[in-house]
């Protein structure tokens, strides 16, 4: 015992000198800024880290057309239910029902298809509504019932997973048509769209403009966070990582245009979620209520934020959002089968807390859970073309998310 005291005590005067360093010294404050910068953005470096290795494994592979077209599809289910989750965790909750629900409402989403006369339409639309209310139940529970929201979806997850064994009878659905119904078709076709030469014009300037509307709405969202007095990043790195985001919708924009067939409805579907979802967070006062809710529950109850109704909506949106992404998902497998959307849940929490969201709440953005999508995107997609073994994948997706909210933890920890 008497060791590790002066362990300790050593510890504490070999650190002295580095505190009085970093505090009282030029070089020493540019040291403490770049650390600090280094830690915020850690995410981003990351996702580029990760990116250049991959792309030099697998020999340029990851930016062909046809290889990115299948990225973003395995994903575009996963970027619009993280949406929902990112609200969920902000709020200082967790929906782990989620994936089930998914599988679920994929079985619902076909029958509805095959029995109202093959309307895509209509399928979207009752299929959400579908979603919705059984967010609005879970949501209650959670904010009037004061139930926790761990058991309340743990019981939806057994009771999904339940009703989907029992509704699917072990068959698998598909819908009227096959491949050729409009299910599939109006999901994972292309749009209509112009071609000159080899560049799909409306594939390239629709990334552009959605692009160029999330810019918009974040920098709506600063200053009028600074017009309040609400404490703001450097005006400088806003303005490098606005111009970072637009870039990016700019390569996919490239990228789409250049592809065999023109930009699939999926794509358009995220993009407009993630316009949506960003003027949500970042320009309503039910996004400031989310942040508020997980940053200090009781102070937000004190400033009159009405918490159970907040957080029976947020249910209600993620509800709404997995019966819309139920169709995208089954779409991608072509059918909707008992065994669906077993693992969703985890895969949709592991891109939020990759992107940066605090599992204390409070903390997190869209254009972090894109990055986070992006990062395990990006992993999934290489080790597929390296034809790596399904057992390994779940090993590294796991030594992944430990990672993530350990480093989560420290620095809270370290904060606090």
């Amino acid at each position: 015992m008497e060791f590790f005291n002066n362990f300790k005590n050593n510890l504490k005067d070999f650190a002295k000198p580095v505190k009085n360093y970093l505090n009282e010294t030029k070089s020493g404050h540019y040291l403490q800024a770049s650390l600090h910068h280094l830690k915020k953005f850690s995410m981003l470096y990351i996702f580029l880290l990760v990116f250049v290795i991959f792309l030099g494994i697998t020999k340029g592979t990851l930016l062909q057309a046809n290889t990115f077209t299948l990225l973003f599809q395995n994903n575009s289910y996963i970027i619009i239910l993280a949406m929902g989750m990112l609200l969920v965790i902000l709020s200082g909750n967790i929906d782990l029902s989620v994936g089930t629900l998914v599988g679920l409402l994929g079985l619902f989403s076909v029958y509805i298809y095959n029995n109202t006369g093959q309307s895509i339409w209509l399928t979207f639309i009752l299929t959400t509504l579908i979603g919705a209310a059984i967010g609005f139940i879970q949501g209650w529970l959670i904010g009037y019932g004061n139930i926790p929201a761990f058991i309340v979806t743990l019981g939806g997850f057994l009771a999904f997973k339940g009703a989907q064994l029992v509704y699917s009878n072990g068959a698998t659905l598909t819908p009227i048509g096959s491949v050729d119904s409009t299910y599939i078709k109006g999901t994972i076709e292309g749009i209509p769209d112009l071609k000159v030469g080899n560049i799909w014009i409306f594939s390239l300037l629709l990334p552009l403009i959605l692009g160029a509307i999330i810019v918009s709405l974040r920098t709506w969202g600063y200053y009028t966070k600074r017009k309040f007095g609400i404490k703001v990043q450097n005006i400088i790195i806003f303005t490098i990582i606005q111009v970072i985001i637009f870039s990016l919708f700019l390569a996919c924009g490239i990228i789409f245009s250049l592809g065999d067939k023109s930009m699939r409805y999926y794509v358009l579907y995220v993009g407009i979620a993630l316009a949506l979802f960003t003027f949500l967070s970042q320009n309503t006062a039910f996004g400031r209520s989310v942040y508020a809710i997980g940053g200090n529950r009781k102070a937000a109850l004190l400033s009159g934020v009405n918490v159970k109704r907040t957080t029976m909506i947020i249910f209600i949106i993620i509800g709404a959002l997995a019966g819309f992404s139920s169709i995208i998902f089954t779409a991608t497998y072509s059918s909707a089968t008992s065994s669906r959307g077993d693992d969703l849940a985890l895969d949709v929490i592991s891109v939020v807390f990759t992107g940066g969201a605090s599992v204390y709440g409070g903390i997190g953005s869209v254009s972090g859970t894109i990055l986070g999508t992006s990062i395990i995107g990006v992993i999934n997609q290489g080790l597929l073309v390296l034809n790596v073994a399904e057992s390994q994948k779940y090993i590294i997706k796991g030594l992944i998310l430990v990672a993530v909210v350990g480093w989560d933890v420290l620095s809270n920890k370290k904060n606090n």
